[in-house]
């Protein structure tokens, strides 16, 4: 009999039991040890789980949405099953292949690509990007049109691009179009962008109404600078009350279309709305 508690009363000064428990019967000595060992198991997982190590400089994998990520940041994602699988969807994606083999600051470089070919935006001399950080829709208006004066708007950093004048500035501030109309000068422009997003919480209606107004300021601005036949693409998503900013746009351009590249993810509600040929006043004004 004392060659069978031996080994348990030893365990039991080593894990901190009272004494008094080691007299208990064996069974349910057993049982206490055994409730012991699985919370310093649980204790020294969860331990080891939070002693994460920085993630070292390495390979850069592109990434659309947050600048670029690591390999070695890859691999340590322990996030949500929903990260994992953008993680997974984004290293597999052509585009995201095509815009960092191309040069391209971001993949949503081909939505706007595909759409100026679908809708044959072939002229322009003086565009407004707004949104436009991390730079992937300046650099398709540069290449397609090299002449042309392209101001890109964003209160984020853009990557460097030649021949435009970047401002990295709040549109939603007051004084953000009044400093964009110093540099026009009364000039107006042949072609505006709007790649502005807001910060999404994750509620679907919210988000909608929030991309919606800054659609709406977008195009207030505009209205203002906007030449006559001048074109604009803008940033939508699908929610309900896009086509209230459809019918708002058709009585100031001679067409106005939906747009959904193939760029775009399918699975996604994120929708562009083009349009093409500014009147320069209401048509209810006629």
């Amino acid at each position: 009999m004392l060659t069978s508690y031996f080994p348990l009363s030893l365990s039991c000064g080593i894990l901190g039991i009272p004494k008094k428990l080691s007299t208990l019967p064996q069974k349910s000595l057993y049982f206490t040890l055994g409730h012991s060992l699985h919370f310093f198991r649980f204790f020294f997982n969860q331990k080891r789980l939070l002693a994460l190590k920085p993630f070292p400089k390495n390979k850069r994998i592109y990434n659309d949405q947050r600048g670029v990520v690591t390999q070695a940041q890859a691999s340590h994602i322990r996030g949500s099953s929903s990260s994992i699988r953008w993680l997974k969807r984004q290293q597999s994606d052509p585009y995201t292949r095509m815009a960092r083999e191309q040069g391209f600051a971001a993949r949503s470089a081909f939505k706007l690509d595909q759409i100026l070919n679908s809708y044959h935006v072939t002229r322009a001399q003086l565009i407004i990007d707004l949104g436009a950080s991390p730079g992937g829709w300046t650099q398709v208006l540069h290449r397609r049109f090299p002449c042309a004066h392209i101001i890109s708007v964003d209160k984020a950093p853009m990557t460097p691009i030649p021949n435009t004048t970047q401002l990295i500035l709040d549109f939603t501030n007051t004084n953000t179009p009044r400093i964009i109309g110093n540099i026009l000068r009364d000039r107006k422009i042949d072609l505006l962008v709007s790649d502005m997003a807001p910060s999404f919480c994750g509620h679907k209606q919210t988000d909608h109404i929030r991309l919606l107004a800054l659609a709406e300021l977008a195009f207030e601005f505009g209205k203002l600078t906007l030449k006559h036949g001048a074109n604009a693409i803008f940033k939508i998503n699908r929610g309900g009350t896009e086509s209230q900013f459809k019918l708002l746009l058709q009585q100031y351009f001679e067409r106005v279309c939906y747009a959904k590249p193939d760029a775009s993810y399918k699975d996604s509600s994120e929708l562009f709305v083009v349009a093409l040929g500014f009147i320069g006043r209401n048509r209810d004004d006629e």
